[in-house]
């Protein structure tokens, strides 16, 4: 299992979901070369922010400074936070992992400015 195009698909699935839960996961996976493995690990890591999404996004929003909303990020970069949050505290994946791996999805996927603002969010989050 590649745990890079594992995380890829699990990020892919949780920004999707942000839009719209109807999309077919069989083309998704297909479409993603995705192994057994990694397609387990992706929809453990939705079904777990579906779960958990209310307690991910107050978690989220509290650490954000002062003034700044949910509401206020670019949709990639809170996909990717609680993608992140949701892989340390329920999941118990190693933070230092969770974090550089979130910053290589911001420096693929997001804004230039992402990756620092990533970084900056979850280690603030997580030194509590």
């Amino acid at each position: 299992m590649s745990s890079t195009l594992a995380r890829d698909c699990a990020f892919k699935l949780v920004f999707q979901e942000m839009f719209s839960d109807d999309f077919l996961l069989n083309d998704f996976f297909d479409e993603n070369k995705a192994s057994e493995e990694e397609e387990k690990y992706a929809l453990e890591v939705l079904e777990t922010i579906k779960k958990n999404k209310s307690a991910l996004d107050e978690r989220l929003e509290n650490g954000l400074s002062k003034g700044l909303k949910i509401k206020d990020l670019y949709t990639l970069d809170h996909a990717i936070l609680i993608m992140a949050l949701a892989q340390i505290e329920f999941l118990g994946e190693d933070k230092g992992l969770v974090i550089n791996e979130a910053v290589r999805l911001a420096k693929k996927y997001s804004t230039e400015k992402s990756p620092s603002f990533i970084n900056g969010v979850l280690s603030s989050l997580l030194r509590e």
